[in-house]
């Protein structure tokens, strides 16, 4: 598989998750397993994917510094945020616009910017170590030794 549709597959999961909770958190998926699975979303993009687009991007380029961007707030929403079964539902609204506004840059920046410099088969490589390494990274959150 290729790493776009997984990051197509992966945005559309975390929106769905977060906008599932703000609706009315169920039994079967908490605050805390969103939590996580968000976060190894972030660090995905963050440790893996932006790495490998400055790789083969030029210097500077503004969707990068974007999405660089775009994860530090994030992230800091997340963590402020935390683990907690409870959380304020207005700061989850916040991050869910937060999370919106990003997938829109993804699919409008980021995925033709891995079109057109990324090889199809390098991508296929991608999407097989980005499975691996959300893997691992769940399993840290959860404290889980690697």
């Amino acid at each position: 598989m290729d790493v776009l549709q997984l990051l197509k597959n992966e945005l559309k999961e975390r929106q769905s998750d977060i906008s599932a909770f703000i609706d009315g958190p169920s039994a079967y998926q908490n605050w805390a397993q969103i939590a996580r699975h968000l976060k190894a979303h972030l660090t995905l993009e963050l440790e893996y994917l932006l790495p490998e687009l400055a790789a083969v991007s030029p210097k500077q380029d503004a969707a990068l510094q974007r999405l660089e961007t775009d994860l530090a707030n994030l992230r800091m929403q997340l963590d402020a945020l935390g683990f907690d079964h409870n959380p304020e539902i207005a700061q989850v609204i916040a991050l869910r616009d937060a999370f919106t506004r990003h997938g829109l840059l993804i699919e409008d920046r980021i995925l033709p910017l891995m079109r057109q410099r990324i090889s199809t088969a390098d991508r296929e490589e991608l999407y097989d170590a980005l499975q691996d390494a959300k893997q691992d990274i769940i399993r840290s959150t959860l404290g889980l030794a690697i």
